[in-house]
């Protein structure tokens, strides 16, 4: 097996640690270049009076937009 440069790998999940790496890489140069404010992840839940969750939606903040 030859020594790649680099591996690509696949997730069905992204582990928390590389989602860091990815926001904190695009809105450096997203900064750097636009003055752009961060990418953002974002979760809203609806709970009850027990703090069950009932609903709720999640999502990503990408320079003013949804």
């Amino acid at each position: 097996m030859k020594n790649e440069p680099f591996r690509l790998e696949h997730y069905t999940t992204i582990p928390k640690e590389h989602e860091e790496v990815l926001y904190h890489g695009i809105s450096e140069e997203a900064f750097q270049a636009k003055r752009l404010s961060p990418i953002r992840p974002f979760s809203i839940f609806i709970k009850d009076c027990k703090g069950q969750v009932l609903g709720g939606a999640s999502g990503t903040l990408f320079y003013g937009s949804l």
